[in-house]
């Protein structure tokens, strides 16, 4: 009776401990409704280096289902970034962001519980493959010329020189560079009756910089034409105003010339460039004291200056002019400017008198 009464007992006690250990574990078994979504970044990597536009791709699923996704771009948020169905794709536009400067990326997502998890968070450098700047062309010998470029990436591997006739189709590759070098000597016959254009731009594996401004070279800007500039109406008997060219043989005119003394020249990215006290051509076309000849026809440099222009020259890639100026159209240019390929800018302050 007593064992009996003892077993009851024990069979009591172990059913509650039963009862007690499904409860709990019923209670600690996760609602499979409960379970997070997962997103990750796929693209681009951790610490990755862009050198041009890059797609952001992102992965998200969930057993229930995925109903939004984020991306956040140095924790802000804005609706080009949210989606609603995949694919979860979006595009780093570099030309928005400074070169060299580092961003963040992080997305979240969404199921139909309303759960939300968050990726790792990816930084990623801004590393824009940049064109080559400031090229330059100067004639060694009939056989070879020289160009000269600015690196302002070092990104590249190589770089790559094309060369045209015309300026349009640059479909020859005419030589190449290695990574970091600033200049390329080319040998060919060049023709003393054909224009030569050439672009470089660098190389990384598959991908490349944009082109470099094209520059031209002619021989009559730098080549086996030597030009004599000054107050003279005629050189070697042919009518020549102010300017003329020698081709190793005989003297001839520049175009129609100027219509007064030429006092300083300089060749620049291809062009010949001519200042003095000539305000117009042969043509009168007004030119403001400078000119530039592209060798078949004189053209005006921005708004010329309204004054004479005693000094031409390149530095550091940029033409610099001086004289007696004070102005460029309105602006201020105190005796030196510096042209920028559109207008004559300031050199700091200038002068208080003449260059």
């Amino acid at each position: 009776m007593i064992l009996r009464k003892l077993h009851s007992t024990l069979m009591l006690i172990l059913a509650v401990g039963l009862a007690v250990l499904f409860s709990s574990c019923e209670e600690e078994a996760p609602n499979p409704n409960d379970t997070k979504p997962f997103v990750s970044i796929v693209s681009p990597r951790k610490s990755e280096h862009l050198l041009v536009n890059t797609l952001v791709q992102i992965n998200a699923s969930d057993d229930q289902g995925i109903t939004r996704v984020e991306l956040y771009f140095d924790h802000d948020l804005d609706s080009s970034r949210v989606f609603k169905t995949p694919p979860y794709e979006w595009e780093i536009n570099l030309d928005s962001l400074r070169d060299s400067t580092v961003h963040l990326l992080y997305a979240k997502a969404y199921d139909v519980e309303g759960n939300v998890s968050r990726s790792d968070f990816v930084a990623f450098y801004v590393s824009k493959f940049l064109p080559p700047q400031n090229v330059t062309v100067q004639y060694i010998t009939k056989d070879s010329i020289e160009l000269r470029w600015e690196d302002k990436t070092g990104f590249e591997k190589s770089f790559e020189i094309r060369w045209s006739a015309d300026g349009v189709n640059f479909d020859e590759v005419i030589q190449t560079a290695k990574m970091n070098k600033t200049k390329a000597t080319i040998y060919s016959s060049f023709s003393k009756t054909r224009d030569y254009y050439f672009l470089v731009r660098g190389i990384r594996d598959s991908i490349s910089s944009p082109n470099s401004k094209i520059i031209k070279m002619f021989y009559g800007s730098g080549g086996e034409n030597l030009f004599a500039g000054g107050g003279f109406e005629s050189a070697g008997g042919m009518s020549a105003k102010k300017i003329a060219r020698w081709n190793a043989e005989q003297w001839q005119p520049t175009g129609t010339g100027v219509d007064n003394s030429v006092m300083a020249m300089a060749t620049y990215q291809g062009d010949l460039y001519v200042g003095g006290k000539f305000t117009a051509d042969g043509n009168s076309a007004p030119y403001g004291y400078i000119a530039r000849w592209n060798g078949s026809s004189w053209s005006q440099v921005g708004e010329g200056f309204n004054g004479q222009v005693f000094a031409l020259t390149v530095y550091h890639g940029e033409l610099y002019a001086g004289g007696l100026f004070v102005r460029s159209g309105a602006k201020e240019l105190p005796y030196i400017a510096r042209w920028n390929g559109v207008e004559w800018d300031t050199v700091a302050d200038g002068f208080n008198a003449g260059v």
